[in-house]
């Protein structure tokens, strides 16, 4: 006798459900054996470094919202090209797109972050560095391409990375920029929810209009922005291009450095004035 058509979907529903189980009590596990090994270090850098063996695994079910997100970066990234690549995590986007430029610098505040991408096969020509995405130790005008994905909304100081990523831009230049967002009707699904109980900050709760906004407002001009369905939440593509106008404070505050005096008594000043 053949099984009913509704029995066949309850079983597959169950059966991705047992999956999601596990790959959770895997993470959860291996998490709580690496806290168990030592104090953490304060703030959200000390997530990530806990989190950087797993991270691939976890990252596994948006494997399919990154090969289409890479496939349209591929269209515009081209073969003159000089890319930064800021957050790069394990290699996820590195792996995909590495062979579509001149040179591929990647970097991650993280160093198991970067460690873990050292041994994910990545080609012998792609530069792996640990740098901060607020404060990158490069000159100005050395990169065509700034490639910062998912990870503006989990950056404390997502104006400074922004900052930074305009400044290494040569004039013209692209910032890619796919993040993940809380699009209208979106539930946290349960793997947002276990890394929110093991400690992952989010500092940005964008939507895709108010992310755009934001870029906008650093001195880019939107090109294009399009959400793509991810798991845990939709994935929102940034190709902005960078332009002379800054229309937010804290951006231009960025721009302009900390504020320097010679001596105390001195008139504070700003780091470029004259």
């Amino acid at each position: 006798m053949a099984m009913p058509a509704w029995a066949v979907v309850l079983i597959v529903i169950a059966a991705v459900l047992c999956v999601d189980l596990v790959v959770l009590a895997v993470l959860g596990a291996r998490m709580r054996s690496s806290l168990s090994k030592g104090p953490a270090a304060v703030g959200n850098r000390a997530f990530w470094d806990r989190f950087a063996p797993m991270y691939a695994l976890a990252m596994g079910k948006t494997d399919p919202a990154y090969d289409e997100v890479a496939s349209q970066l591929a269209d515009i990234i081209t073969p003159e090209m000089d890319v930064l690549e800021v957050a790069c995590g394990t290699g996820q986007f590195t792996g995909r797109l590495t062979g579509q430029a001149n040179s591929w610098v990647a970097c991650d505040f993280s160093a198991p972050m970067i460690d873990e991408a050292r041994e994910s096969g990545l080609p012998d020509d792609v530069r792996l560095m640990v740098a901060d995405a607020t404060d990158l130790p490069f000159d100005d005008a050395s990169f065509d391409v700034v490639l910062i994905g998912n990870a503006l909304h989990v950056m404390e100081d997502a104006d400074a990375a922004l900052a930074q990523a305009r400044r290494v831009l040569v004039d013209g230049g692209l910032l890619l920029a796919p993040t993940f967002v809380h699009e209208p009707r979106h539930r946290a699904g349960a793997l947002e929810l276990v890394a929110r109980y093991l400690g992952m900050r989010t500092y940005h709760a964008w939507d895709s209009t108010s992310l755009e906004d934001f870029v906008s407002s650093h001195g880019f001009m939107v090109e294009q922005c399009e959400v793509v369905d991810a798991v845990p939440l939709p994935m929102c593509l940034i190709v902005a291009r960078r332009s002379e106008r800054v229309t937010d404070p804290l951006a231009a505050e960025a721009l302009e450095g900390p504020a320097v005096a010679e001596d105390p008594g001195d008139e504070v000043i700003t780091g470029d004035a004259e």
